[in-house]
């Protein structure tokens, strides 16, 4: 996996690499579920 972090630290963007290979089947990737990751409310001043 690749995670990609903002300037301020926050999570921008999650890669899972080689994952057509990893996973085979494609429709593995109609449905992602994330678990324990904490959302936090945007920051003053920037866009969503």
């Amino acid at each position: 996996m690749a995670i990609d972090y903002a300037a301020d630290g926050r999570i921008a963007g999650i890669e899972i690499l080689d994952a057509r290979q990893r996973f085979g089947d494609p429709e593995v990737f109609r449905r992602v579920i994330l678990e324990d990751i904490a959302l936090a409310p945007p920051v003053a001043g920037r866009r969503a």
